[in-house]
């Protein structure tokens, strides 16, 4: 574009003209522009510092023309995104979260055209270093933290060399090393994004085979939305990521991770960078698959689809889809300390319904349990297991009792619900075997003011948390809670005797990426756990609380996994009166 007989627009790049051709041979180039869902601009953007007054000649040519106007804009940019701020999808290196647009743009890996193909180490055994700690472009403070975290003889803290060449960098003893040959024989590599090029440092670390660790309160990681790279889908994950204020407790866990998951996590790095990183080509295709998925609803892809080595044994949920069991029915899982008289009646009531094939008595009080003859006498097992401590956590331990895939979990003074909403429970539960379905909804809430989570109990339109104290759920995540939640996670559960409930929720949305289940209408439900209506003290306390497990249990996470939902389930003959057609489930409650 001229401009006073002068060109403001730059020479297109290499990279740009390669990223045309790549579209032009791609199946989702179409002829004519009134046909196409998004269209990307004619010049070079990839580099966007490039034009002569930043915002200004960017603009002007954004604008020249008419051809943009009334359509969706698709933007690569490498370099320079933040200084945009224009009606557009920005696919973009460098993305944060306080500047990224969530399910709008799109994070990009930055990529490197001076690079060789990809080289993975086959064996463990041949690596020279536990970790390599770059920090050459770190801050004063950031380099004396990290020299005393990761002092010790298998670990490798490099910086800057009195050397001629960029590559090589020096050791605490000035022994010079090249960057790239280290990451290549180190299990694992330091990404802190507070050290300048940790985004090159990343790909290289994946180019190689060398398990990135990830320090980071706001990075959006490449293609995050498909890709996983979080640690509780072990067969799926590629990186481990911390928030910074776990620095410290980093090399005490990268420690006790075995040789094997240490082993499939490099097969999963090799499989997705050549699939998705390895070349500009795919980096582009990748992303317009991406948009595709989320433009047109026929082409959505699974999370297994994007992230499972058909060649490999990845976790995919076959046992969730279709259902099939040879153990129908559910087991009751009721925790309980010493309230006998409700336990009684939950017991009884649980007794009638159909799909019941036994009960399962978490007893957590020090004490002996009754003698079985002042139990209940019902037609299904009772089986009481007395627990050696009393930890909330014990009601999703997978007891040998439990025989069925399905758990109905229960509190003591869980009380209101009758046969029918129980059973129909279950029968929406078989139908999403793979979803927490429960009667008893809370919400997580992001207050703008304080840019922290809150929790919420009041009866409102939308809802991300099921209370365990009347939910089903499949007893594989049993299993997963202690198996892969971060154990700091349950050592403040325990400690502060609250939030094990949620933690199952964080648990069960960050695997499947769904929100969990309300069932049936009944808004009344005798339910003692902190409510907003009550305004005492401990219950404002409880209420504080659980606000503060929310924010926490995201820390840890690196994210927030909650789902929102604003429907529910109710019977497909909920008040219909059908005067000749049987409605088996009559008496589900009304609000």
């Amino acid at each position: 574009m001229f401009q006073n007989g002068k060109d403001i627009t730059p020479s297109p790049s290499s990279e740009y003209l390669e990223i045309r051709s790549v579209i032009e041979r791609s199946r989702y180039r179409v002829n004519a522009i009134e046909d196409a869902c998004l269209v990307v601009p004619g010049f070079d953007t990839l580099n966007l510092y490039r034009f002569n007054d930043d915002e200004s000649s960017f603009s002007k040519n954004f604008n020249a023309g008419a051809r943009l106007n009334n359509h969706n804009v698709l933007i690569f940019a490498f370099a320079g995104a933040s200084l945009l701020d224009i009606n557009a999808i920005i696919a973009r290196t460098g993305s944060r979260r306080k500047t990224f647009r969530r399910g709008f743009d799109l994070s990009l890996p930055l990529w490197n055209p001076y690079v060789s193909p990809s080289s993975f180490l086959s064996s463990l055994e041949r690596f020279s270093y536990f970790i390599v700690v770059p920090i050459k472009f770190a801050s004063h403070n950031v380099k004396v933290l990290l020299k005393n975290l990761f002092n010790e003889n298998d670990c490798l803290v490099l910086d800057e060399c009195d050397v001629t060449d960029g590559n090589f960098l020096c050791d605490s003893r000035g022994d010079a090393h090249n960057l790239g040959t280290v990451v290549k024989e180190s299990q694992f590599t330091l990404i802190d994004d507070r050290v300048a090029g940790s985004e090159l440092l990343l790909m290289s670390a994946l180019r190689v085979g060398s398990i990135p660790v990830i320090i980071s309160d706001f990075i959006v990681l490449p293609f995050n939305e498909v890709i996983n790279w979080d640690l509780l889908v072990a067969n799926y994950t590629l990186s481990l990521t911390f928030p910074r204020s776990r620095l410290s407790s980093v090399l005490t866990f990268l420690r006790v991770l075995s040789s094997e998951r240490k082993q499939r996590m490099r097969e999963q790095i090799s499989f997705v960078y050549s699939r998705y990183f390895s070349s500009l080509e795919k980096i582009i295709l990748t992303t317009l698959k991406i948009l595709e998925r989320r433009i047109i609803p026929n082409s959505f892809t699974t999370y297994d689809d994007w992230n499972c080595n058909s060649s490999k044994n990845c976790f995919v949920p076959s046992l969730f889809h279709p259902f099939h069991t040879s153990a129908e029915g559910f087991t009751g899982v009721i925790l309980t300390y010493n309230k006998l008289n409700s336990l009684f009646v939950i017991i009884r009531l649980l007794a009638k319904v159909a799909s019941l094939r036994s009960i399962v008595v978490v007893w957590n009080h020090a004490g002996e349990p009754p003698p079985m003859t002042e139990w209940p006498h019902i037609n299904q097992p009772i089986h009481i297991i007395h627990m050696d401590k009393n930890m909330l956590s014990n009601r999703f331990i997978m007891f040998s009792e439990i025989t069925t895939d399905a758990i109905f979990s229960l509190d003591e003074d869980t009380v209101a619900m009758n046969i029918d909403e129980i059973e129909f429970g279950y029968q929406t539960w078989r139908e999403n075997p793979d979803r927490l379905v429960g009667f008893l909804p809370r919400a997580a809430v992001f207050n703008e003011s304080t840019r922290l989570y809150e929790y919420h109990t009041e009866w409102a339109n939308s809802m991300n948390i099921i209370l365990m104290g009347a939910a089903f759920y499949h007893k594989y995540y049993g299993m997963l809670y202690h198996e892969l939640l971060p154990s700091e996670i349950i050592e403040y559960v325990e400690k502060n005797r609250n939030c094990e409930d949620i933690a199952m929720n964080f648990l069960i949305s960050s695997v499947t990426g769904k929100s969990p289940l309300k069932v049936t209408p009944r808004k009344k439900f005798v339910y003692p756990k902190c409510v907003n209506s009550d305004m005492s003290t401990r219950n404002v306390q409880c209420l504080l609380q659980r606000s503060t497990c929310i924010n926490l249990f995201i820390s840890y996470f690196g994210y927030n996994p909650l789902v929102t939902s604003v429907s529910r389930y109710d019977p497909v003959l909920y008040k219909v009166p059908f005067g000749g057609v049987t409605n088996p489930y009559s008496q589900v409650g009304p609000l």
